[in-house]
């Protein structure tokens, strides 16, 4: 029996691109200048913040920004210096959606293994998990005054949750189709 390997694993090749200002070799990890008319620092190769493939991104501020992955991280990342500020991991399965508490200056995150979590800067562990749906939590939103979360899953329910204490106050299932955007 054969191995079965993802597109990552082969090695692609270099494709070359042409611009008003060179040429340039690009594959998936490195662009390279073979003649250019200008300087090319704004090319900058960073080290990934995930170890696999981002799912989702939220903003947080200019230069800073929150994603989740495939490896079950939720990363906080200063994509213009190519700097891994936060990274948290602690749910089971790949995260789903990555929200930021502006009020609470905190992450959520919610994931296929059925939780959200709410993350403190530099604590390791979620500061709470919010358990109670089947499937996976595929959506997250906050109220207006950031003290009512709402998550919506893929086994049809909507949940809302009293933010910083994690009880949920409000149940509604929705008839039929999954809930994938709260």
């Amino acid at each position: 029996m054969g191995k079965i390997f993802s597109r990552r694993h082969k090695e692609q090749p270099k494709k070359q691109y042409s611009g008003r200002h060179g040429s340039y070799f690009c594959d998936e990890t490195s662009i390279t200048a073979i003649q250019s008319d200008c300087e090319i620092d704004f090319f900058q190769k960073y080290k990934p913040a995930h170890l696999d493939s981002v799912i989702c991104v939220a903003g947080i501020k200019p230069a800073l920004s929150i994603s989740g992955g495939v490896d079950k991280a939720v990363v906080v990342y200063d994509y213009l210096n190519g700097l891994v500020k936060q990274r948290w991991v602690g749910h089971e399965k790949p995260i789903t959606a990555v929200l930021f508490a502006e009020k609470h200056r905190m992450i959520l995150s919610a994931s296929r293994d059925a939780t959200a979590c709410l993350w403190r800067k530099n604590e390791p562990e979620p500061a709470v998990t919010y358990t109670g749906h089947e499937l996976p939590v595929t959506g997250l939103a906050l109220s207006p005054d950031n003290e009512v979360l709402c998550t919506g899953s893929r086994d049809n329910s909507v949940r809302l949750w009293d933010l910083m204490t994690g009880t949920s106050t409000l149940t509604t299932s929705i008839s039929r189709n999954l809930v994938s955007f709260v």
